[in-house]
């Protein structure tokens, strides 16, 4: 099913480019951001069947509002259920809470999440490295560790805790320093990008289309700048592999200093 959803986004892709090659939609200001391309797409080969446009709406919003939904719901579950009852339980001595207000607590921890959710959204706007980017970054970052963790047990049977321990934690921040970095370098570094051009866009009035080259001055464009080596421009794909290694670096000679664990 993966590679049927991967086949259908290179389709995609290569329609967009189809599409827009020669006539670079930002800067002819039809959208304001690439991020908005494929709306643009949709709205613009369909323009003449309006079901289907707002049938495509419906389904972006449907499934990004389900996706929220049962994600903040399953936080709250888990929060209650894992976290809040522990603490409750330990500090009331075993006493029992009442089911409405269990109900009323994993509602406002939803409702709080939502709020943060909410928020981000409007923070990532004036991030230029794109939610994609940041989403598989997080990814990452936290799968990193963990997959560092079953990697360690799997093929070193003398990882013991401490090896372990350091080696998730070791990997951990460095997944999130590469984060805070990368975000960092796109967000304040310069970045030139490759040349674009409007010149086959169509004129279009009333009665009569037609094809002209846009008046816009051919130039060659700028060398791109020169930031010398850097981690932080590690592609955002390779970051669990890099959190992988670094947690392998720690944990092995940590297991080896502390007492390696006997072999069974």
């Amino acid at each position: 099913m993966n590679a049927v959803f991967l086949s259908v986004q290179m389709l995609t892709g290569l329609v967009t480019y189809a599409v827009f090659v020669g006539c670079d939609p930002k800067l002819n200001g039809e959208i304001t951001d690439y991020d908005q391309i494929f709306p643009h797409l949709v709205m613009r080969l369909f323009s003449d069947i309006p079901v289907l446009r707002g049938l495509f709406l419906s389904t972006v919003f449907a499934a990004a509002l389900s996706t929220l939904s049962s994600g903040v719901n399953g936080i709250a579950c888990v929060l209650v259920e894992d976290v809040f009852m522990d603490i409750y339980l330990t500090v009331s001595k075993g006493s029992r809470l009442r089911r409405s207000r269990l109900t009323f607590i994993a509602r406002f921890i939803a409702i709080l999440f939502g709020l943060v959710i909410i928020g981000l959204a409007f923070l990532l706007q004036v991030v230029p490295a794109g939610v994609l980017r940041i989403s598989f970054s997080i990814f990452g970052a936290i799968g990193g560790p963990i997959l560092t963790v079953f990697t360690l047990g799997i093929i070193f049977p003398f990882i013991n805790k401490w090896g372990a321990l350091f080696g998730f934690l070791g990997s951990l921040v460095a997944g999130l320093t590469m984060i805070v970095g990368t975000l960092y370098f796109y967000t304040f570094q310069e970045h030139v990008l490759a040349p674009l051009t409007n010149a086959t866009c169509s004129i279009v009035n009333s009665s009569v289309s037609t094809s002209a080259p846009s008046l816009v001055t051919a130039v060659t464009p700028a060398p791109p700048p020169e930031y010398g080596f850097s981690f932080f421009n590690l592609s955002y794909l390779y970051l669990t592999p890099f959190c992988l290694l670094v947690g392998l670096v720690i944990a092995v000679p940590i297991s080896l200093l502390t007492g390696k664990l006997p072999a069974t």
